[in-house]
């Protein structure tokens, strides 16, 4: 019989009942919706910081670019033999790793002290380089003249754009705007320690196909790139791609939320960028979790002068963002289900009075 007069009641006030459904309908969605975009957020911040400092990983040591650091740049250009008229064409192509920029560099030494410390667990070494590759040509027209009674020779700059003339005794000599293109191509790689993986900057990848480095690659010219990049420029397992001028064989593709390249064996790196026994940031495992704070502050006194962070003052570093977008989310979806929540039960409540009044 309840059911007969629900039924009776709901055919007779179908379009109050449906309004009261959707307000009740889109209340829990939206509470569900907001639930769903918190655990995502915090999902993403997890993964941020797990390709920041690796899984396993502690503590982080890293030392700060002094001023003035890194070696003065230098760009060659070979042309062809000038001749007394003509066309001269330069070209150049030079490829070079260096530190990245606004990285600075801690020794072996260091390393080998932040190891033997008590309580450290771990502690592995890495070399962030930055590899630019730059190739072009330039060409520019030129006029030389000279006389058969005298002879002279004239060493001078035009101004970019211009032409300049010269002219010594019975020669005179003229030469045409430079005219040329060149490309600029610049790629990120991280030298690590082949010797053991399980901390540090590889930790957090996923091998997609290929091969991971193992500790027999120490010395071996090979990498593993990323597969967006890989994908960007059509690079496979077993292509050969050039870094710091060096041939490097591709014998893995990985993927990773981090931001370099390539990964290279950390001698290799070391060679290219003439870095020999340097290292940009060292990763440590403490032996406890309730030691990781005595342990960094021993980190801070060996090496002075580094930067020394725990896995959770970096997660609270570089999550401000995200925290506060979740913290967004959660207050403005929470206020926004409740207001439909009431306005639903609000819009119920004056229909049933409604009805009971007539």
């Amino acid at each position: 019989m309840f059911f007969t007069y629900l039924g009776r009641e709901l055919r007779r006030r179908s379009r109050q009942a449906l309004v009261i459904a959707l307000g009740l309908a889109l209340g829990i969605g939206l509470t569900i919706a907001v639930s769903a975009a918190s655990s995502g957020v915090k999902v993403a911040q997890n993964d941020v910081l797990k390709s920041l400092y690796g899984v396993g990983t502690d503590i982080t040591v890293t030392q700060t670019a002094t001023r003035g650091s890194g070696g003065a740049g230098s760009f060659d250009i070979k042309g062809q033999s000038q001749t007394t008229t003509g066309t001269k064409t330069t070209s150049s192509s030079q490829d070079t790793a260096s530190v990245s920029q606004g990285s600075g560099t801690l020794t072996s030494a260091t390393l080998t002290k932040i190891k033997a410390l008590s309580g450290v667990s771990d502690a592995v070494g890495s070399l962030s380089l930055s590899d630019i590759n730059v190739s072009g040509s330039l060409t520019q027209s030129f006029t030389q003249n000279k006389s058969s009674s005298s002879s002279g020779s004239t060493t001078g700059n035009a101004p970019s754009g211009g032409s300049t003339s010269s002219s010594s005794g019975g020669g005179s000599f003229s030469a045409g705007p430079p005219s040329g293109s060149f490309s600029f191509n610049q790629t990120t790689m991280e030298g690590v320690d082949v010797s053991d993986l399980s901390i540090g900057p590889m930790s957090s990848v996923t091998l997609k196909s290929g091969r991971e480095l193992t500790s027999a690659d120490a010395n071996s010219a090979v990498a593993v790139v990323t597969s967006s990049y890989a994908t960007q420029k059509s690079i496979k397992v077993g292509s050969t791609v050039t870094l710091g001028g060096a041939k490097f064989t591709v014998v893995g593709i990985v993927t990773t939320s981090a931001s370099e390249d390539y990964y290279i064996p950390l001698a290799e790196a070391q060679k290219i960028s003439s870095e020999t026994g340097k290292v940009t940031t060292v990763y440590v495992k403490a032996a406890s979790s309730t030691q990781i704070s005595a342990v960094a502050s021993e980190i801070s006194k060996t090496a002075s002068g580094s930067t020394v962070s725990t896995s959770a003052e970096l997660a609270n570093s570089v999550s401000g963002s995200l925290a506060s977008t979740a913290s967004l989310a959660n207050n403005l979806g929470k206020w926004l289900s409740i207001g439909v929540l009431l306005a639903a039960f609000l819009v119920a409540a004056l229909f049933t009075m409604s009805a009971v009044g007539r």
